[in-house]
């Protein structure tokens, strides 16, 4: 499992790898947004512990949510595919539900290459449109703020009588348009009504 991939967060990947039925030792690795731009592989210490050579070569599974959890770009997934050829291991992306035997081939390669590379634009897109409902919810919640401050100064002049004080001296007073005035606190002279009747 890996930080910053677009669109999988590592709660994802591992709730993904628990559906799939895997278990087992997880390596984990946290990289730095500079070391994810940098593309340095050199941070991936949790990966290089997993693939690290080893002497007995018994078949062996490596589980991952997406192939873009274990390689920074293709041509380092290419590495990462020789280094697990090596351990005699199979790598199995969960979200394509593809495996990658340790004789795979050129053509197994490309298929890991172009698996990865739309996973990739797939898990942009994702995070993308998280980012952006986000971003709208957020500015909603800005602007509800600011109508409701704005009604705030608007609600107590509302039934003021229309000759001492024009719905649109009102809507400049408190920022909004008279059409916007008229949707959340009604019609001014039923406002202007019921003014009355308490007057009396």
């Amino acid at each position: 499992m890996r930080t910053g991939v677009s669109g999988l967060p590592v709660e994802k990947q591992e709730s993904a790898l628990k559906n799939a039925g895997f278990s087992g030792e997880i390596y984990r690795d946290d990289i730095s947004p500079a070391d994810l731009k940098a593309r340095n592989v050199a941070a991936l210490v949790g990966r290089a512990d997993l693939l690290r050579p080893i002497k007995r070569k018994v078949p062996e599974i490596i589980a991952v949510a997406s192939l873009r959890c274990i390689a920074l770009t293709p041509v380092d997934l290419t590495g990462v595919l020789v280094a697990a050829a090596k351990r005699n291991a199979t790598i199995c992306a969960v979200d394509t539900e593809e495996r990658y035997p340790p004789d795979a081939g050129v053509e197994g390669v490309q298929a890991a290459m172009l698996a990865w590379d739309k996973g990739q634009r797939v898990g942009q897109t994702a995070a993308a449109r998280e980012a952006g409902k986000a971003a709208r919810g957020a500015y909603s919640a800005l602007l509800a703020d600011r109508r409701e401050k704005a009604l705030a100064i608007a609600r107590p002049l509302w039934p003021v009588p229309s000759d001492e004080l024009t719905s649109q001296e009102i809507a400049d007073k408190a920022g909004l348009t008279v059409a916007s005035l008229i949707r959340y606190l009604g019609p001014r002279r039923e406002a202007q009504r019921i003014q009355e009747r308490k007057r009396k």
